[in-house]
């Protein structure tokens, strides 16, 4: 997660734009915030293998982590190759 977050950090200061840098941001909070959620439905379903309301919820919270993930990236989709670059 914290990876994801330096990258959306990296990519928001690539651009002048402070619309866009905020969508960026936005969008890794989300991330981030999908991602510890997951973590935590993980760390219940350990402590508890057989439990299926357990693990429903982690298959939940894993397609909310995806989707998060998707939207981070479709923030940049208005980014040129030249700033994408400027990162990589």
């Amino acid at each position: 997660i914290s990876q994801i977050v330096a990258a959306a950090k990296d990519v928001a200061s690539t651009t002048s734009d402070k619309l866009n840098q905020k969508k960026i941001i936005q969008a890794a909070k989300f991330v981030t915030q999908e991602g510890t959620t997951t973590i935590q439905s993980a760390s219940r379903l350990a402590q508890n293998p057989g439990d299926a309301i357990s693990s429903n919820k982690l298959t939940e919270d894993s397609k909310k982590s995806s989707l998060a993930v998707k939207e981070l990236m479709a923030v940049a989709v208005g980014l040129n190759s030249g700033e994408l670059d400027q990162i990589s």
